[in-house]
């Protein structure tokens, strides 16, 4: 769990202030508030009477509840230094309701039995009017909403694909739709999307920063399934379940209830290997989507090699407004400001020929605002949350991969926007067409690959190859070439990649997580402690 947190969490959210941490707060933590222990002031009484009169051992443990519940130093502590939030308090509960339990006996035993009856009654049934108020106003999910239209005609499409294709690929569920997020279908689906609060950081800057998807959620821990096609690609995702009309590289397989599922064509699999390499010194002095581009193409190693590498330039596109709503734009010195009321609108046609293109924007905010900003371009969103949001997404460059068309329909929530570094760039589609062929696909076998492990074969076909597999590099894996331990290295990518020479090869891999066997010992010797205290204890009474 240590190296998970350590491993797999970026730094907290927002700055913590030090003094915020020793600074006793009663009522966020442990009174009343539904994202905390929530209980009520008898819960504060018992606490603080045990505190100050209790015997030895309720002293000690009212003390220890009232010191971990008021001051956010340990709720900041049970949430592995992500954020201060009482909802890690919540599994104190039982301990302090031990506490209240022989407040409540301490009191009844000094009333006759007609004061006892009236106090019981009195708790019952404030209790249960508390209860039941409380549970009324909480806005609960319906059923309705996940078992709707949509959500069976997901599962029905991903089922019927699944039977017909027995490889291992990945799907993408492009519904603007978090329940989708970390939603499996069935035990053949594989997914690149993830909401955890603990991920895989080399895969967090991949997507992120590398492959730079858009960020549509308010939640920066939420990795939602890509509007990118050249990051479908990369990543393997060979069907696309989308209500949006896709065109370049995309064959159309079924439609249903307005959803289609389309085949995508062009898609990398999961493992390969090819000859064409460069340099993680050279990948990295490339930008956006110049670097991506490289990777549909090229595995990058750490070698010293150095190549010609011809590069896209920013291109300045003139275009026509054809409608404006809502909104003022006003030029300012080397940024535009923007205006939004509510349902700000825009649409405008370029003046350029973008037929079988790819057009890749991407602009910079100057300022976070105190809310939530968000622009939607033909569908694709990218949202920036209010600095003063816990869960501040930090995306203050906005990024869009539009295709095959000139015609940008812009959508804008209400704020104020300060917007520069614009960039434009137009790639001919046919510049990574069919870029699956010029590899050698790695064979994986379905029934051995299960869990942590993954076995296949592969063909390659070239001598000077790389072999690699889009997994995040971790140091956990264990990789067999031919029966044999291999080394593996963390490509410029952040996947794993190793040399692999010509000729038919065996892999498998293998993942256990680090310190388990440590772990396992640790934990062995608490249960035999533990056995101990216990066969001690029954002796001595």
């Amino acid at each position: 769990t240590v190296y998970t947190l350590l491993n797999g969490r970026a730094s907290s959210l927002k700055k913590i202030n030090l003094l915020n941490l020793f600074t006793p707060s009663i009522t966020t933590s442990l009174l009343y508030s539904p994202y905390s222990i929530g209980l009520t002031l008898i819960s504060l009484i018992s606490l603080t009477c045990f505190a100050l009169k209790g015997k030895k051992e309720t002293k000690y443990l009212s003390i220890t509840c009232l010191s971990i519940t008021i001051f956010p130093i340990f709720n900041y502590l049970l949430n592995g230094t992500l954020y201060i939030n009482a909802k890690s308090l919540i599994p104190f509960i039982p301990l302090i309701l031990i506490l209240v339990a022989n407040f409540l006996n301490i009191i009844l035993k000094n009333h006759n039995q007609k004061k006892q009856a009236f106090i019981i009654t009195y708790l019952i049934l404030s209790s249960l009017s508390i209860c039941l108020y409380t549970n009324s106003k909480d806005k609960l999910m319906k059923k309705s909403d996940i078992n709707n239209q949509e959500y069976q005609t997901v599962n029905q499409l991903i089922n019927e694909i699944t039977k017909k294709d027995k490889d291992i690929y990945r799907i993408n569920t492009n519904l603007n739709d978090p329940k989708y997020i970390n939603k499996i279908e069935n035990i053949n689906v594989k997914k690149t999307t993830i909401y955890s609060s603990t991920s895989n950081q080399n895969y967090t800057n991949t997507y992120n920063k590398i492959l730079n998807n858009p960020i549509p959620n308010r939640n920066k821990f939420m990795i939602d399934s890509s509007t990118n096609p050249l990051s479908r690609i990369i990543l393997g995702e060979k069907y696309i379940i989308t209500k949006q009309k896709l065109t370049l590289g995309y064959k159309l397989i079924k439609t249903e209830n307005n959803i289609n599922l389309y085949e995508n064509i062009n898609y990398l699999p999961i493992g390969y290997a090819t000859n064409q390499t460069i340099s993680t010194q050279e990948f990295k002095k490339l930008n956006y989507p110049n670097n991506t581009i490289k990777l549909i193409t090229n595995i990058v190693i750490n070698n010293k090699e150095k190549k010609n590498i011809s590069t896209l330039n920013t291109q300045k596109i003139n275009y026509t407004i054809l409608e404006k709503q809502n909104l003022n734009i006003t030029e300012e010195k080397q940024r535009i400001k923007i205006n939004a009321k509510n349902n700000a609108h825009l649409k405008i046609k370029l003046n350029a020929d973008m037929n079988n293109k790819l057009l890749f924007i991407s602009f910079h905010h100057q300022k976070p605002s105190n809310t939530d900003l968000s622009i939607t371009i033909n569908g694709i969103q990218n949202k920036l949350t209010s600095k003063k949001w816990k869960y501040f997404n930090n995306n203050t460059t906005f990024h869009y991969t539009i295709e095959n068309t000139n015609i940008l329909d812009i959508k804008l929530t209400k704020g104020t926007y300060f917007l520069d570094k614009f960039n434009t760039y137009i790639l001919d589609y046919d510049t990574i067409k069919n870029a699956n062929n010029n590899i050698d696909s790695f064979k994986i076998s379905k029934n051995p690959t299960k869990g942590d492990n993954i076995e296949g074969k592969i063909n390659v076909t070239k001598n000077n190859s790389y072999f690699t597999l889009s997994i995040p590099y971790d140091k956990g894996f264990q990789i067999q070439l031919d029966n044999k331990k291999i080394n593996y290295q963390k490509s410029g990518a952040n996947f794993i990649t190793f040399p692999i020479s010509k000729g038919m090869h065996k892999i498998k891999i293998t993942y256990e997580a680090p310190f388990k066997k440590i772990s396992l010992v640790i934990s062995g010797i608490g249960i035999f402690l533990f056995g101990i205290t216990t066969y001690k204890e029954r002796k001595q009474k």
